[in-house]
């Protein structure tokens, strides 16, 4: 090998070393800068929806008391200060509609709020009806306002006994759960 070819071989090498420096060194600059120049896009489209957001803030909040008008009305949503509140309320209503229908409440138990079920409370009833009741109570609770949800509902004919066979007692042991929601009034 000659000294001029020596040099060339040089040169070339020592171009190629700084070029695979610069990539090295070049594209992960890059990267992070797409990566900058992405996240600052966002931000800017998220502080441009919260600048359309405040500037809509006064018909927003016309909206919300609309809506909150709107329920008010509607009674679908018992009015309650707090759970506890909320929970007696949906047990005199439960009791009503089934001593006006003839039932016999034998047992109530309120029932722990699962996570995430937020505003909303949830009784479990015991109860003795015949056919007749069960099936009045049932239609008026549907037909209630504010709303119930009636679930797990769960049937048992009662039977007596009499001379060794068992008689049909014409009584049903009905055991449901029943929910509904409610809004948080002010005190």
């Amino acid at each position: 090998m000659t000294q001029k070819e020596k040099k060339q071989l040089t040169v070339i090498l020592t171009v190629v070393a700084f070029i695979a420096l610069i990539v090295i060194l070049a594209v992960p600059y890059v990267r992070k800068l797409n990566e900058y120049n992405r996240i600052i896009e966002q931000r800017a489209l998220r502080i441009q929806n919260l600048k359309r957001q405040i500037t809509n803030k006064p018909v927003l909040l016309k909206e919300i008391a609309r809506v909150d008008e709107l329920m008010n009305q509607s009674g679908l949503l018992i009015r309650a200060q707090n759970e506890e509140e909320a929970t007696g309320k949906l047990l005199s209503m439960v009791k009503k509609i089934v001593e006006a229908n003839g039932g016999e409440i034998k047992t109530v138990n309120p029932q722990a709020r699962r996570k995430g079920g937020k505003n909303s409370v949830k009784v479990q009833v015991t109860l003795l009806a015949n056919h007749e009741q069960l099936v009045s109570m049932l239609n008026e609770m549907a037909a209630a306002k504010p709303i119930l949800d009636i679930s797990g509902i769960r049937l048992t004919a009662l039977m007596r006994r009499s001379a060794n066979k068992m008689i049909e007692n014409n009584q049903i042991n009905v055991v449901f759960d029943v929910r509904s929601f409610y809004l948080l009034s002010p005190s």
